[in-house]
């Protein structure tokens, strides 16, 4: 499955792995692996151990790295979680209003996939820059969990720009109204002239 959240923290993957883990039942623990910027793995320290830890796939920021969206890939055919944060950054601008437009790469992994995506709201989470900061500091973050998205009728067409923004936008719909916010759509591509 792929989980889905808005990003106002850098502790976000934190928050969500802890309570992924809480409550954690055996037979075994199924470790949320999330996209993250290349960056992060480059610190020494704490925070790239974190990153290892929770088996991230490192991907650069320019967009263009392929190999992250087929590692991402593979991770979901293996039956493993992968958690993305759409909005691709730390919402600064409008966190308690509306969530930033989502990158269409959540739409195109989870519809190749074919697996389910799953929204979770983060409210108060700690907000600064520094992940070792918002670690330490207190807050009474909640996770509001929603309903697996059914995108069986986006399967089976064909991958195009118009289809990857509307699964986009309804996965990012999806997952602002869990949080009371709005949320601002994908652009869309130019219409073509006939």
């Amino acid at each position: 499955a792929i989980i889905v959240s808005n990003h106002t923290s850098p502790v976000d993957p934190v928050l969500l792995w802890a309570r992924h883990f809480v409550h954690f039942r055996r037979p075994h623990l199924r470790v949320i692996g999330y996209l993250t910027a290349r960056e992060y793995f480059e610190l020494p320290g704490f925070v790239n151990w974190v990153c290892r830890a929770m088996e991230c796939i490192p991907v650069d920021r320019n967009g263009r790295d392929m190999q992250s969206g087929r590692q991402a890939l593979e991770r979901l055919k293996q039956g493993r979680l992968l958690g993305l944060f759409p909005e691709g950054r730390l919402n600064e601008e409008t966190p308690d209003d509306r969530l930033l437009a989502g990158d269409t790469g959540v739409a195109w992994l989870a519809l190749k996939a074919a697996v389910p995506v799953i929204p979770i709201f983060i409210q108060n989470a700690p907000r600064s820059q520094s992940i070792v900061w918002d670690l330490f500091r207190r807050a009474r973050e909640r996770l509001i969990f929603g309903q697996p998205l059914d995108l069986t009728p986006w399967q089976g067409r064909r991958s195009n720009p118009e289809l990857l923004a509307e699964v986009t936008d309804h996965i990012m719909g999806s997952l602002a109204r869990l949080g009371g916010i709005g949320y601002t759509p994908c652009a869309r591509p130019p219409a073509q002239s006939a």
